[in-house]
């Protein structure tokens, strides 16, 4: 992100050991007896850029400062990161030969890897930043291509080895608000690249945008840098801790009713795995139970990654504030995904047609006008005909042997996970 530096020692500061011995609980004299070898790979956030431009304590020092304390670090090195570099050439620099042998006795490596292929396309106007849109689904299919290829090639090098990837955070907190918009969308749909990137090579997404929000002027104080300070790179440094941490005591889930060779294994294994999904009981999917109004609002939240949540009551007598869709019920109230009434009927099982209605609102799906998939029992005057011919246009839904598309027939969890799956492999 930036060009030129200089070597700046700082500190790290005690506050890193107190934030640890928050985040992470005291380990047991056998699992303190395990050091890990730690490598941060990446761009100018793996290297330590601060928000006056110069060469410091990001948060991979932070981490590696936060291991040392409680005598977990084995070894840390960022001199493989490089600020300025590309998806592309984060990748490339898996070419060194010094580095894949420290990759062969390493325990964990973080990346951060995407950004400068977005910001390398953004002209600072005296209006603002501007992006050209028209490179867009490129510019994602080059980051998701990049990072999917880079996890491979460590797994290649070193099986066992841990990967988190970092997710990034809202860069323009001075903009207007008004101008703000299309950037928080442009910011959203990377770190949906990557959550997705890595599900799909079994790495960890570390999610920061919420800890920064859209508006983090004390995290990123200069107008002209897009770098965090200290108090922002402790802010990363505590979301990879509490996954890393997390990772420590949680297993892939195991489904007793969900056998490998099931249809959509692949898909919910998934979801489940990028916490999208969970299990219905415990140890089961259920995956031929039916998805009900209130689920499919729960899983379309998480699945349009990191959007904010709006808690505004959505009046519906059945939906009160301490049921656990809550949330997600009222934030999709508030953007007009689901209608007014006096009741939202959260135990209803939802059907095709309305499934598709929701997911092209809720994830703002452009109409594909250049395809027409017609299903004879979907006319044009059916009120969910836009919504089904949408997502049927982009391969996300099909019809059945007999050519219907049956949009009264509900939802099963499996039949979700599928549609959801492939919704996030669309760029």
């Amino acid at each position: 992100m930036m060009k030129s530096l200089r070597n700046k020692g700082v500190a790290v500061i005690l506050m890193v050991a107190l934030m640890w011995s928050v985040v992470v609980p005291m380990v047991s004299a056998e699992e303190q007896t395990k050091v890990i070898n730690y490598i941060s790979l990446g761009d100018s956030l793996a290297a330590g850029v601060t928000s006056d431009g110069e060469l410091g304590d990001g948060y991979s020092d932070m981490v590696s400062a936060a291991l040392n304390e409680k005598h977990l670090l084995g070894s840390f090195t960022k001199e493989f990161a490089y600020p300025g570099l590309t998806s592309q050439q984060v990748l490339e620099t898996l070419d060194n030969s010094n580095l894949q042998e420290k990759l062969k006795s390493a325990d964990v490596v973080t990346i951060s890897s995407g950004a400068n292929d977005f910001l390398n396309n953004v002209t600072m106007t005296e209006n603002g930043p501007q992006f050209d849109m028209k490179k867009l689904i490129e510019i994602m299919y080059g980051v998701q291509t990049n990072l999917g290829q880079t996890i491979e090639a460590i797994h290649t090098i070193n099986p066992t080895i841990d990967v988190y990837v970092m997710g990034y955070y809202f860069p323009y907190p001075h903009l207007l608000e008004k101008d703000k918009e299309p950037f928080i969308k442009l910011s959203k749909g990377l770190n949906q690249v990557l959550a997705s990137a890595a599900a799909e090579s079994g790495a960890t997404y570390v999610s920061v945008f919420n800890e920064f929000g859209t508006d983090a002027k004390d995290l990123l104080p200069n107008p002209q840098n897009v770098h965090p300070n200290k108090e922002g790179y402790t802010k990363m440094t505590e979301a990879f801790l509490a996954a890393w941490e997390k990772n420590q005591h949680e297993n892939p889930p195991v489904y007793t009713d969900l056998p490998k060779d099931h249809w959509a294994f692949k898909e919910i294994m998934y979801l489940s795995e990028l916490g999208m999904l969970k299990g219905k009981w415990e140890g089961e999917f259920q995956p031929s139970a039916g998805m009900t109004r209130a689920e499919a609002a729960m899983a379309l939240v998480r699945l349009s990654s990191e959007g904010d949540i709006d808690l505004t009551d959505p009046g519906y007598s059945d939906v009160p504030k301490d049921h656990p869709a809550y949330p997600a019920i009222a934030t999709l109230k508030s953007k007009g995904v689901f209608a007014e009434a006096p009741k939202f009927n959260p135990n209803q099982i939802i059907t095709r047609a309305e499934l598709s209605k929701v997911l092209v609102r809720g994830l703002e799906i452009p109409h594909n006008t250049s395809v027409v998939v017609p299903f004879p029992d979907v006319p044009s005057n059916h009120w969910g005909a836009e919504y089904i011919h949408t997502l049927s246009s982009y391969g996300i839904v099909k019809g059945y042997n007999d050519g219907e598309f049956k949009p009264r027939m509900t939802i099963t969890r499996a039949e979700f996970s599928v549609m959801a799956y492939r919704l996030l492999q669309m760029n």
